[in-house]
Formats: structure tokens, sequence, C-alpha cells
């Protein structure tokens, strides 16, 4: 995979840096040329685990491995009593406030280190914290405690419901099921009728950077195929339909949206194209349908093409900006670790689908 094997490397191995920045086993929440590495952030070490023991597959690196366990073993080492994760980034002389989101981010670190080692220390944690995120649910579906914004459940929780939902298969509960699939119709009420959520966005009111659509599209796809949740499926395509026809139209995306695909063009948000490309990915491997397939390519090959390769401040090479230019409106100056994780998902993803049908990355990817 000439072009796609070294961009993912170089991703990789800027996400080792993340790591070894604080000496914990949690990956910096992102790095500043000007200020150099934040502090762990547990939300996004939780994600990252999957990613490094999937490229640890790939690869045959069992030094990634131990990377990946290492930073599930450090998530343990700092969840409470009651199951939950800290809001923002570790402190470590505090416990910090439940968060819904956060923990619910953690679980897929969790789960790979319980499916992955057998260990038992995982599978408790891992039960520990779906059972507070149930506990912790609106009986009309919605988080509203324990929020960022207080009372205010955006619709980008269905990210949440997939760990849970996959919870709920894994250890056979049916409350873990039925509080996802709960979670999901909560926010399928929040669909319009162009297909954009009233609530996907990160404040009340707000354009939605394609980060938080990414989000929304993705964890309403992955648990309609956990649960078999045909109607959620069929939902969340009519709005990545729409968004893929104004893409081919507009020939990229808008760093954000507001009100009836109103976009904002003046920048991108590099992490959104990755999250996009993936539910367009996931499309495409549901319906065979082309048009996602090449959506998908088109959107991460502008990412490719910004991902640094040979910078002066050596901790950004193999890095992925926030925005487009770089003074974009998301994470502005700054280079998140969210970003490396899902430009290694997404391209692992499509190099594994373009493979299946006799294609070799190369062109636009080198």
């Amino acid at each position: 995979m000439p072009g796609a094997e070294g961009r993912i490397q170089a991703a990789v191995k800027w996400l080792c840096r993340s790591q070894d920045a604080w000496q914990v086993g949690g990956s910096a929440a992102y790095y500043a040329p000007l200020f150099g590495w934040a502090r762990p952030y547990p939300e996004t070490s939780g994600y990252i685990a999957p990613t490094l023991w999937r490229c640890a597959d790939v690869f045959s690196s069992p030094e990634l491995a131990a990377r990946a366990l290492r930073m599930v073993r450090w998530l343990v080492d700092i969840q409470s009593e009651e199951g939950w994760f800290p809001a923002g980034r570790w402190r470590s002389n505090e416990t910090g406030i439940p968060s819904v989101f956060n923990t619910a981010q953690v679980l897929f670190g969790l789960l790979e280190a319980w499916k992955r080692t057998g260990d038992s220390t995982f599978d408790k944690a891992a039960r520990k914290s779906a059972s507070w995120l149930a506990s912790v649910q609106d009986a009309d579906g919605r988080w509203r405690k324990h929020a960022y914004v207080p009372e205010y459940s955006p619709s980008y929780y269905s990210h949440a419901c997939w760990p849970l939902a996959e919870c709920g298969v894994v250890f056979s509960d049916d409350r873990l099921k039925d509080a996802a699939a709960r979670g999901i119709e909560a926010i399928l009420r929040d669909q319009q009728k162009d297909g954009t959520f009233e609530c996907w966005s990160f404040s009340p009111g707000k354009a939605a950077f394609t980060h938080t659509i990414g989000y929304t599209f993705c964890g309403i796809l992955e648990t309609s195929v956990i649960l078999d949740l045909g109607f959620a499926r069929k939902c969340v395509e009519e709005s990545c339909w729409k968004l893929l026809r104004k893409f081919e139209i507009q020939n990229r995306l808008a760093g954000s949206y507001g009100k009836g695909w109103d976009g904002d063009f003046g920048f991108v948000c590099l992490t959104g194209n990755c999250q996009i490309g993936l539910a367009w990915l996931h499309l495409y491997i549901l319906s065979g349908d082309p048009r996602y397939l090449q959506g998908a390519l088109k959107a991460v090959g502008l990412v490719c093409r910004k991902q640094v390769k040979r910078s002066v401040f050596p901790n950004l090479n193999g890095a992925i900006a926030g925005s487009s230019p770089i003074y974009g409106k998301y994470m502005a100056f700054r280079y998140p670790n969210w970003a490396a994780k899902f430009f290694i998902d997404v391209i692992l993803g499509l190099a594994a689908a373009l493979h299946r049908i006799g294609i070799k990355v190369g062109g636009g990817w080198e």
C-alpha cells in the first residue's frame, strides 16, 4: 500500500510521541507549537487504544499492542468507584467531574482490552462504566446530567450509544441494549426534514463542526448495525446522502454547517473530514454504492495532503491539524490526538475496501 502505509505509520509514530509526552500511559490531548503537549485526555485515549491495537495487527508490532494495553491500564487506574471517567484533560491532583460522553468513549478501550486479554480487570471496569451510563440516562432516552453544557443533550451522543450497545451484546445485558436503543430513538427525534439534526453542535443554536456531525452519523450507523435498528440506519443514510450530494456539487466539505446546511467554507475541520469519510465508507460497505466510496476518498484525500511531513517542530511530523488553514475555527493552531486517530481509522478502512476490489492505494495518497 504505497503512500497509505507511510501516512499511517507517520500518524502512529505521532500518537506514540503523544503518549510518551507525560509518561503516565494516556495520550496528550494535542500538540501546540507555541505551548507544547497538552495533558493526557482520558476520553480520546479510550478510543485511541483500539486503533493502536488494530495497527499492531496490521504491522505485526508487539510494541503498539503494549502501548495500547498501557493506555487502558492507566484508564482503569483513574476510573471512579461509580464507574465514570472525568470531563476534560487529566490532572493528577484532581478527581474531576463525571462526564457521560467521556465515559462512553473510554468504553471502546475497556472493551477492546477485555477482548484482547481476557483480563477480568477490564471486564469489571467496562461493566461498571456501562452500568453507570445506563443509570444516569433520563426516561426519554436523553443524557442531560453530566453533560458538557448543563441540561443540553446533543445529537452526537449517538457516539455514546454505540459502545453501550456493544457492551449490551458482549455482556448479554438487555438493560444496556435497551438504553442504547432509547438513546438513538431520542436522537432521531432531532432530525429535521432537510437531514440536519437540531442538536448536533457543541452548544445549543450553534453551527455544528463536521467533527460532531461525524460523531452523530457514525454513532447512529454503528448502533443500528449492532442492534439491528433498520429504521435508524434508514434515517441517518438520508442525512449522509444529502451531505454527499452537497459535497459532490460544491467539491468540498465546509468546516461547519448551520441550519439548512448553511456551510462555513472559510475553513475545513480535518478531523470531521475523516469522520464523515468513515460514515460514507460504512455506507459503501453496507450498500455497495460506489458514490459513497468516491466521496470518502475525496474527503480524506484533502486530509492526506495536509498531514505534516517535514517540520522544524519534530513533534509535528505525522500530525493532523484541527483546521485548515491552521487558524480555522476548530482547534486553531493545535494538532489533536483524535485527528490522528480518525485519520488512521479511515485510511485503514479505505485501503481495505480498495484492496477488496483490486485497487492499490496511490496517486493523490502519495
